[in-house]
């Protein structure tokens, strides 16, 4: 996992730590225009599937709520949800699935990669 204070984690970038259920979908949406995943956890079977990331604007968060939506995906209990702290901190998002989602994580990142390169 790495934090907010790291936000640029392109797919080549990712940190080595990350959960190796999270890999595939942190990449997948790190393609997505304007969207920096910066923190993750697989949920370990015992809590929700999570992934932290930015967004340049809210132009950039419909593609990501698209793509998690179960009438797009096919996978069901995914969801885009804002956060900030005690603090007031600025915004960021969590794409957050269902307690041990792996499996469905991998086919909602096909999702994504297929929005984002459509002839592939």
């Amino acid at each position: 996992m790495s934090g907010p204070d790291v936000p640029d984690c392109g797919a080549a970038r990712l940190p080595d730590d990350l959960d190796p259920e999270c890999r595939e979908l942190c990449e997948a949406l790190n393609l997505l225009p304007g969207i920096t995943t910066f923190s993750s956890c697989c949920g370990h079977g015992r809590f929700p599937y999570r992934i932290w990331f930015l967004a340049e604007s809210l132009e950039a968060l419909p593609a990501v709520c698209w793509c998690a939506d179960g009438c797009h995906s096919g996978q069901a209990g995914w969801r885009v949800v804002a956060s900030t702290d005690c603090g007031m901190k600025p915004v960021d998002f969590i794409l957050e699935g269902p307690r041990g989602a792996f499996k469905a994580s991998v086919k909602v990142a096909a999702i994504i990669r297929e929005q984002v390169t459509p002839d592939a």
